[in-house]
């Protein structure tokens, strides 16, 4: 109960104060270059944002970019490195992290010699302006240049950093996981890997063990199918604190399906987000929810969910915890029109679907709109980061992506994209289960609970609007489990709906008024 008031209150105290919103694309440096953002992460003065850019000469020749917004959005000031000897390449996954009163990103960098390219793992050391203070290398640097570390994800431990990633072995024809732990001058201490004889491995996202002093990441563990594709499920492994693997858990289906991405639950335990394809179209097409599940520290499945509609070409980016409760889930899929959108999914502590929404600047049929991270942000509100590629009646070239939204996913105060004819389930401690639909609702909606009231029940449905004020208060009948609200004469917008009783709240949920 403590939690959706906090809520409540803080939306109103956002919206008082002047929540703000923005929706961007912007460019590194140089233009008419292709560019992407990859990472977020919140400073004193705004946010700074970082991903791939092009060189000035040749615009498809990989360089670090990196750019700062204010609070509104408005650019402070954009930076880039890189060479004419190598391609230089961020980590994705939340890879741009503030640890010992500086900043650190994770990274690879690719150099070709007559042998072949061999990328190395990158780990960069900046000062509060961001400026380059030192930068470590690590990986195969003998002649044939015939391996490669390429890093994924990295996180602060005591002293230091724990670095995942995939080692391509033999000019790529084996891919194994391979984990690093560096001291905090970028020395590597140990380098675990993870050889397999039956599947190939890629390491996609580390944590720290809670239970321990060991490590748990997710990996995506494939082979090659005969149409040439990979088929694969997403894993996660948990290691000791010497990198000894104590278990591996297979969160997959019977189809191919994305890599695990993971961050630590509220309790401490891991969720786990992926792609989990529900549907073969064919033997390269499939149809893709998005699954998160809640693992415990020995590799038992606490819970694991599928959410939203089916889609194709569905992607999770990354999932990272959410400041009040539960976590945030970003990632791309296919859509008509614009032809690929972003999405952001707020799910609890219970996975329960707190919102989902989907989001795009530009707009024409063919245009493709990608959110690789998002951030929860000090305002209550979360930042997304990616990429677009104008194609079409949108014009320019392929620009980095923000958009700043509110702690309920919308784009404005009165704009709140929610599908079509939305159905919201509140999962519950007590097993419960409160349905709310039609959702959006222009004449009726109904509020239904998973067991019928007894006499001595108290179900009360509360309405609040997104101001935090109680609109509405009705308490269901006596032998129900239902009771249907009228809504043709309320303002148009969103609204939260609220179940309790006499001691707990049972459940909540976002109702859009259209």
């Amino acid at each position: 109960m403590r939690l959706f008031l906090f809520l409540i209150s803080m939306s109103t105290i956002v919206s008082l104060n002047g929540q703000s919103y923005f929706n961007e694309r912007f460019g590194f440096g140089y233009p008419f270059v292709p560019d992407g953002a990859l990472n977020a992460i919140e400073v004193d003065d705004g946010y700074v944002l970082n991903g791939r850019t092009g060189d000035m000469y040749n615009h498809y020749w990989a360089i670090l970019g990196m750019i700062k917004l204010d609070f509104q959005g408005d650019v402070l000031w954009k930076k880039t490195w890189g060479d004419t000897v190598s391609q230089w390449w961020y980590s994705g996954r939340g890879s741009l992290i503030r640890y010992n009163s500086a900043y650190f990103t994770i990274g690879s960098r690719n150099t070709w010699y007559e042998s072949g390219s061999h990328s190395e793992t990158l780990l960069i050391k900046y000062n509060d302006d961001f400026d380059t203070i030192w930068t470590a290398s690590y990986g195969k640097k003998q002649y044939p240049h015939d391996s490669s570390y390429i890093a994924r994800s990295f996180i602060g431990i005591e002293n230091g950093f724990a670095v995942v990633g995939t080692l391509e072995i033999n000019y790529g024809a084996d891919h194994e996981v391979y984990l690093l732990k560096m001291d905090s001058l970028g020395n590597v201490l140990w380098e675990h890997n993870y050889p397999s004889s039956e599947f190939r491995y890629m390491g996609m996202k580390v944590l720290q063990a809670t239970d321990s002093g060991g490590y748990t990441f997710g990996a995506y563990r494939w082979l090659i199918g005969p149409y040439g594709a990979a088929i694969g499920d997403p894993i996660v492994i948990k290691t000791d604190s010497l990198g000894n693997k104590e278990w591996e858990l297979n969160i997959g289906g019977q189809y191919q399906d994305g890599s695990a991405l993971l961050c630590t639950s509220d309790d401490g335990n891991i969720m786990a987000a992926s792609r989990y394809d529900t549907d073969s179209i064919h033997e390269t097409l499939y149809l893709s929810k998005i699954q998160l599940a809640k693992i415990d520290n020995s590799g038992n499945i606490i819970w694991n969910y599928l959410y939203g509609d089916k889609h194709y070409y569905l992607n999770v980016r990354n999932i990272r915890p959410a400041d009040n409760n539960g976590v945030i889930i970003s990632g791309s899929l296919w859509h008509p029109s614009p032809n690929e959108m972003g999405f952001l999914l707020r799910v609890d502590s219970l996975g329960s679907e707190l919102w989902y929404r989907q989001y795009s600047i530009l707009n024409d049929q063919n245009s493709l709109n990608h959110l690789y991270d998002a951030i929860p942000t000090s305002d209550g509100g979360f930042l997304g980061a990616g990429g677009c590629l104008p194609v079409g009646s949108d014009t320019g070239t392929q620009d980095a992506w923000v958009i700043k939204v509110d702690s309920l996913g919308c784009t404005s105060p009165t704009d709140c994209w929610v599908g079509q004819e939305e159905v919201v389930w509140v999962k519950t401690e007590t097993g419960n289960q409160i349905k709310i639909f039609p959702n959006p609702a222009q004449t009726w909606f109904t509020v239904e609970i998973g067991k019928n009231k007894e006499p001595d029940d108290e179900f009360i449905v509360e309405i609040f609007d997104l101001f935090g004020r109680l609109t509405k208060e009705v308490e269901i009948p006596n032998g129900q489990n239902n009771i249907r609200l009228y809504v043709s004469d309320w303002n148009r917008g969103m609204y939260l709906v609220r179940v309790k009783n006499r001691n707990s709240v049972l459940g909540s949920g976002k109702l859009v008024i259209k």
